[in-house]
């Protein structure tokens, strides 16, 4: 499924469990599982810088996505938990500047957004962003990148 789907160029349904590439979460209400989706990229492509740097600039255009824009917050997050398979091209400190920018432009389209994990938050799917912003702090300590600031 994973090969398919970049075959066919639909990377952008796979990020976002869209056109029957959705994978039970069974730990989240999310639109698919990031942490399957990742693995299983990395599986199938190991050491291919270009199916990395694709896999990248996908999540940057999730970031982009007034509704999955949340969500894509997870691949962030992956990709630096991953951060060694994804080639010593790619800048990370930038990739997750300009993926933290463009949800951060979404922010009134998720706070109105009452989906998935984001129907239990008061802040909608905002909320989640928040948490996840949080979490990825680790980062900063572990590796040296900088999660910018949602303000």
């Amino acid at each position: 499924m994973i090969t398919n789907a970049l075959i066919m160029g639909d990377l952008h349904e796979l990020l976002t469990g869209q056109n029957g590439y959705a994978l039970v979460n069974p730990y989240r209400d999310t639109p698919t599982d990031p942490s399957q989706v990742v693995e299983s990229i990395l599986k199938a492509f190991p050491n291919n810088e270009h199916t990395m740097q694709e896999t990248l600039d996908g999540i940057i255009a999730v970031t982009r996505d007034p509704i999955y824009s949340w969500f894509a917050i997870y691949y962030v997050n992956l990709v630096l938990r991953y951060r060694e398979n994804f080639g010593k091209k790619a800048d990370l400190q930038a990739f997750v500047n300009t993926a933290i920018a463009n949800i951060r432009k979404q922010e009134t389209s998720l706070r109105a957004l009452k989906q998935w994990e984001g129907a239990t938050e008061a802040e909608g799917c905002w909320g989640v962003v928040t948490h996840m912003i949080g979490q990825m702090k680790k980062y900063e300590q572990r590796d040296g990148i900088v999660i910018p600031s949602l303000d």
